[in-house]
């Protein structure tokens, strides 16, 4: 059978190429003149008729990556399609490359899912941000270092055996301390339905993990958390007992990152039929590295959806196993779905979330819209779809900055899942979400800023209140609380404690702020210790605020991620403090507040600094020091895989260095985000770098 194409009377077209789809189409793509553009088209009925042409890439019109006299030549596999043909680039023929799913696209609703596990996860120590989601039942994962502007070409998973790209739906992604960086980790439900695992490890190469195993039918959504080098896993199972019941729960899953097997579930919750069947679940991991789970689950089959919770308590589940869950939210004729649990209370109030210390919060959004998955970015920020009128937009809500949209458009946008950067104003809000009428759908990434009005300044990772009743549960030890109007004080005759958790070990410092003040008529001394150990030493004056700050090394916190405070009065004759907060460091640079000869925080002689910052051809690095440096001295340059990449000794006498974004053997290194390393003696200092050529 025989066929005349003739797409367009504006120049027919040349040096074409076509292929025939596993489901029946035949994609056309081929050069047009006089611009030289190219472009496709697509036959559902063996060529005998052909849908509307599209363009694939610009000619001389303009464009980033112009076609010239194209030759195209069209692969495909089970999946996607390939193109390779000509282009134009300042005076050069170069070949471009193009893929059907190149941009980040997905075929079906489930693109960032119907789950409120993190798809976008943000790096706390370099900021990177690390997605993952579903196109053409395939996952895809990339990476950004510079705020989401750009992202590094996506992964797809791969079979570890064949290497061959692999089925895969409803991802979740989280992230592992690395040696500079965390490295991502994910889980997917594969072709099978089972749910498979993935790390990549020091040197970025993926590796896998045995899927871990249940007797029964599909999966739901599965919720991914990471503490330390642990990866807790949490989903639902459809017939866990192998029974014609339709025995249905909710699994939860806790290994090190590069386990060789899976372990034995922990069964959360479990209906003797299907209620708990593609529950949507929940995970987070507080101070303590305990976990905080929550699922939907109706409680009659007639009867709609509401929320539980279970939590572990030093290795105790609460409620006990034997127990019905907690039911967080119970609505009589409406369904409470797709919870998203996360450490905006934890953080911002206490150390972890007890049972029966759940508040009620305000409607966060208005009676006439729909809203749903929501989602928090962490303290301060939640993230919903929102539907006032016809169309769904993606809308937030902060108790500091109040209502505000992140996008308005006219197609639909829905499935959002959001991160904050929290460290320094202004803070930095990533949100992406699935938007679009009609397939392909496009994963689309929105960064907002807010509070420019404190540009440049720090950002507490969380704050000890003080003054109040009941006391924080930060707070170990204290007499009472007294309320002095601008100061609100917990106090004791002897000594204040407490207990200071969330200390990130990637971090390789933290530090502490804290307010000492009272009203009376004689001075007070203060001593305030770290672990026991004094780090400097407050003679307060009465109605006086006395600031102080101390730097906390990584050695005091690598084992266990917290230290404890203590402020003491060695004459018993009463500690008081008014607010304490806590930073993480990238160095040891650390100013401000009374400090004793002592302290940690002047302890430093040395400065490190690099400009310009991101760098293209050259970084001049800059080292001032008030003393000689060791002789050992060495300046260090990592990647974020932790490679050791340059580094440069006898530095007691110099100033400024050069370095041309090269390693040891002179090769050019790839645009990215790289570590300066500074070690001499005791000291370590740490900065961050960013390569755009």
């Amino acid at each position: 059978m025989g066929f005349i194409f003739q797409p367009t009377v504006d120049g027919g077209p040349e040096n074409h190429d076509i292929i025939h789809d596993s489901d029946d189409k035949l994609m056309l793509a081929y050069g047009k003149y006089p611009d030289e553009d190219l472009w496709s088209c697509v036959s559902t009925d063996f060529g005998e008729t052909w849908g509307d042409e599209f363009e694939l890439a610009d000619g001389f019109g303009g464009g980033e990556a112009p076609a010239f006299a194209p030759h195209p030549s069209i692969i495909r596999n089970t999946i996607s399609k390939h193109v390779v043909f000509e282009r134009w680039v300042a005076g050069n023929f170069d070949l471009a490359y193009m893929a059907m799913d190149d941009l980040m696209l997905s075929d079906t609703p489930e693109a960032t899912a119907y789950n409120s596990a993190p798809h976008l996860v943000r790096d706390l120590f370099n900021g990177n941000l690390h997605l993952v989601y579903q196109s053409q039942n395939r996952v895809h994962y990339s990476f950004s270092n510079d705020n989401g502007q750009t992202w590094a070409p996506y992964h797809i998973t791969e079979d570890p055996l064949t290497g061959q790209k692999e089925y895969g739906r409803n991802p979740s992604v989280g992230l592992n301390p690395g040696f500079f960086a965390c490295d991502p980790c994910l889980v997917f439900i594969d072709s099978e339905n089972q749910v498979k695992y993935r790390y990549r490890d020091i040197g970025g190469e993926w590796q896998d993990f045995t899927s871990l195993p249940y007797v029964g039918l599909e999966p739901g959504p599965s919720a991914l958390a990471t503490y330390g080098g642990d990866v807790f896993v949490v989903f639902s199972v459809m017939n866990w007992l192998g029974s014609e019941d339709y025995v249905s729960a909710v699994l939860f899953y806790q290994f090190y990152m590069d386990a060789g097997e899976s372990p034995e579930p922990v069964i959360l919750d479990q209906a003797n039929d299907g209620r708990l069947y593609n529950s949507n679940v929940s995970i987070t991991i507080d101070g303590n590295g305990d976990p905080h789970v929550a699922w939907s689950k109706k409680l009659a089959p007639d009867r709609p959806e509401d929320i539980f919770y279970r939590w572990r308590d030093n290795g105790n589940w609460d409620p006990s196993l034997d127990q019905d869950p907690f039911e967080v939210s119970r609505q009589a004729d409406a369904p409470s779905i797709f919870p998203h649990i996360d450490d905006y209370e934890i953080y911002r109030r206490r150390k972890h979330i007890l049972r029966n210390r759940w508040e009620a919060k305000s409607e966060y959004s208005h009676e006439y819209a729909t809203c749903e998955y929501p989602v928090n970015a962490a303290v301060d920020f939640s993230v919903w779809c929102e539907t006032p009128v016809s169309q769904s937009d993606i809308r937030y809500r902060s108790d500091t900055y109040g209502w505000g949209w992140v996008s308005q458009a006219q197609e639909n946008e829905y499935y959002c899942h959001s991160q904050l950067q929290r460290d320094w104003y202004p803070w930095d809000l990533y949100t992406i979400f699935t938007k679009g009428n009609e397939i392909p759908y496009r994963i689309v990434g929105v960064h907002q800023q807010f509070g420019g009005d404190e540009r440049g300044s720090e950002s507490p990772l969380y704050q000890v209140e003080t003054g109040k009743e009941p006391a924080s549960v930060f707070c170990l030890q204290r007499d009472r609380a007294i309320d002095y109007g601008n100061y609100l004080v917990d106090y004791a005759s002897q000594e204040l404690i407490y207990d200071l958790c969330f200390l990130e070990t990637i971090f390789p410092f933290h530090k502490i702020r804290g307010t000492i003040y009272f009203e009376g008529s004689a001075d007070k001394t203060h001593e305030i210790l770290v672990n026991g150990e004094k780090e400097t030493t407050i003679v307060a004056k009465p109605d006086q605020a006395y600031d102080f700050e101390i730097l906390i090394p990584r050695e005091l916190y690598q084992v266990t991620p917290r230290v404890t405070v203590s402020i003491k009065n060695p004459a018993d004759d009463g500690a008081y403090l008014s607010g304490l907060k806590v930073f993480r460091l990238l160095d040891g640079r650390s100013g401000g507040g009374p400090q004793s000869a002592g302290s940690r925080a002047l302890a430093n002689s040395v400065s490190l600094a690099a400009s310009p910052n991101p760098f293209g051809d050259r970084l001049t690095i800059r080292l001032s020091y008030s003393s000689p440096l060791d002789r050992d001295a060495e300046l260090r340059i990592y990647d974020v895989a932790g490679r050791l990449i340059k580094q440069y000794r006898g530095l007691d006498s110099q100033s400024e260095l050069i370095w041309l974004g090269d390693d040891d053997n002179g090769k050019r290194l790839s645009n990215g985000v790289y570590f300066l390393r500074l070690e001499s003696g005791n000291e370590t200092l740490t900065v961050k770098a960013v390569m755009v050529k």
